[in-house]
């Protein structure tokens, strides 16, 4: 199997990290997976905030129920994204920027670094504290946060296609 399957398949949600800090040339290859996610359109609505100082990740990390992770994350990457430009709305903004935080946990794996992914969007008041916590702008929206490092855990692959799952032609 080639090395881009081998890291589809083997992408865990990882929460548990070294103290070792992200090169800057990984960061730089995460990002460049993330602007190489499809975009409806073409519009390219998404915006990243990429985060390493360490007192906000511990904010976050106060503030978000199920971020404790980012606790021991050396980075996490806010994925964010413009629902309107000027007077144009932009189309299938959500879908852009989930495209864009896959690419960015499958990267991960591929660099040898674990990942999960934070979501934001489904619940106002923890997309309204990462806002106030990011200082992102309030027509912008927050749908996820990767939460990057390398892990301090192991987890097997996802097991096989789930058959019963599996529909041809129609359900």
């Amino acid at each position: 199997m080639n090395e881009t399957l081998n890291s589809i398949l083997g992408r865990r949600s990882i929460r548990k990290f070294t103290d070792k800090a992200v090169s800057e040339d990984c960061k730089k290859l995460l990002l460049k997976a993330a602007f190489a996610a499809p975009s409806a359109k073409n519009q390219r609505g998404t915006d990243f905030v990429v985060v390493e100082d360490r007192k906000i990740l511990d904010t976050l990390a106060d503030n978000l129920q199920y971020g404790k992770m980012l606790y021991q994350a050396p980075l996490c990457i806010a994925v964010c994204s413009e629902t309107k430009r000027g007077a144009e709305e932009l189309v299938l903004w959500e879908e852009d920027a989930s495209a864009a935080i896959e690419n960015i946990l499958v990267a991960a794996k591929s660099l040898g670094l674990g990942s999960v992914w934070l979501g934001i969007l489904a619940r106002e008041d923890r997309e309204n504290k990462v806002r106030e916590i990011l200082e992102v702008p309030s027509e912008i929206r927050i749908v996820g946060i990767a939460a990057i490092g390398y892990p301090d855990e192991e987890k097997e692959p996802h097991g096989e296609i789930n058959e019963a799952r599996v529909h041809f032609n129609k359900w």
